[in-house]
C-alpha cells in the first residue's frame, strides 16, 4: 500500500445513522434482559468448574495452580507441575477475564448469605457463592455486546437498519449464543473478539 493510500484511508470516517445506534443499544438491552431471565446462576461441568477455579486462584492467590477435580483417584484435565501443584489444561484468557467478577463476588458475601440455602454445587464453600453466581453471568454480557456490535457491523457494511436488526436478533435467539450465554465457556468471548 502506498503512503498516499494510507493517508486517504486515515481521513475516511464512517458515521452510522442514529437509528442504527438506537437499534444496536436496544438489542443489547433486550438480549441482556432475556438472557438474564433464563440464567441459571450456576457453574456446572468440568470445563466450567476449571475455568472458574483458575479465575478464583488468580484473583485470590495470584497463581494458576488450582485444586483438581478427581474421579476414582484420578486428577482430571490437568497435570502436576514441577512445584507439585496442579495446573488445568485450559487456556488462561477466559479465567483472566473472569477475575474482576470473582473479586466483585467476593465483596457480595452479605448479599449472598440468604442465597446459600438454595444454591447447590459439589464443592461447597460459603465464601464461594458470590463469585460463582457473578461469574455465571459473564457470558450474558459478552453475548449481548456481540449482538449489538454485529448489528452495527451489518449497517456499516451498507445494509439497511432493518436487516441489521434481523441479523442481530437472529444471532441472539436462533443460534448457540443463547445456550452459550448461560454457561461459563470461552466461545462467546472468542466470538466477541472475532
Amino acid at each position: 500500500m502506498s503512503p498516499d493510500c494510507s493517508v486517504e484511508l486515515a481521513r475516511t470516517s464512517v458515521t452510522l445513522p442514529r437509528s442504527a445506534l438506537r437499534v444496536a443499544v436496544g438489542l443489547f438491552l433486550f438480549v441482556q434482559a432475556v438472557y438474564l431471565l433464563a440464567a441459571t446462576c450456576h457453574v456446572r461441568g468440568q470445563d466450567q468448574e476449571y475455568y472458574y477455579r483458575i479465575a478464583r486462584s488468580i484473583a485470590r492467590e495470584h497463581t494458576f495452580a488450582i485444586e483438581p477435580l478427581g474421579f476414582q483417584n484420578k486428577e482430571l484435565a490437568g497435570a502436576r507441575g514441577r512445584d507439585g501443584l496442579f495446573y488445568a489444561h485450559y487456556a488462561p484468557g477466559l479465567p483472566i477475564a473472569l477475575v474482576p467478577l470473582v473479586l466483585a463476588g467476593d465483596r457480595m458475601k452479605e448479599l449472598m448469605s440468604g442465597f446459600a440455602a438454595n444454591y447447590f454445587w459439589f464443592h461447597k464453600s460459603e465464601g464461594d457463592i458470590g463469585p460463582r453466581v457473578v461469574a455465571s453471568y459473564f457470558n450474558i454480557l459478552i453475548s449481548a455486546i456481540t449482538v449489538g456490535l454485529l448489528t452495527l457491523l451489518v449497517v456499516q457494511l451498507g445494509y439497511p437498519v432493518s436487516a441489521a436488526f434481523f441479523t442481530g436478533l437472529s444471532l441472539a435467539v436462533s443460534t448457540f449464543a443463547w445456550g452459550q450465554a448461560r454457561i461459563v465457556f470461552v466461545e462467546p468471548l472468542q466470538g466477541l473478539l472475532l
